[in-house]
């Protein structure tokens, strides 16, 4: 199952954001998030792919064309304080 939702977005054009789940190893959900990669950028949004939290999700989304992602792949949930602390030290 994939969840799609609407959010407003910080940067000066709209983006769009859905849930990833099983897009790397499951045929339907790796429709679904191609179709929404690709309807949000006819209509000039850009995506953002949330639960990442293995290689092959992001090796898809990147082939697709998803402008960001985030999940555990890249962190786990931390503080504020230590978010702050770790893009500091990029």
């Amino acid at each position: 199952m994939t969840t799609l939702m609407f959010q407003e977005s910080h940067e000066t054009e709209p983006s769009l954001q859905y849930l990833v789940i099983e897009c790397d190893v499951n045929s339907e959900d790796a429709a679904i998030c191609a179709a929404i990669i690709s309807l949000a950028g006819n209509l000039g949004l850009k995506t953002l792919a949330e639960g990442v939290d293995k290689p092959g999700q992001l090796d898809f989304l990147r082939a697709e064309g998803c402008y960001a992602y985030q999940g555990h792949l890249f962190s786990q949930l931390l503080p504020a304080s230590e978010m702050a602390e770790m893009l500091r030290n990029r």
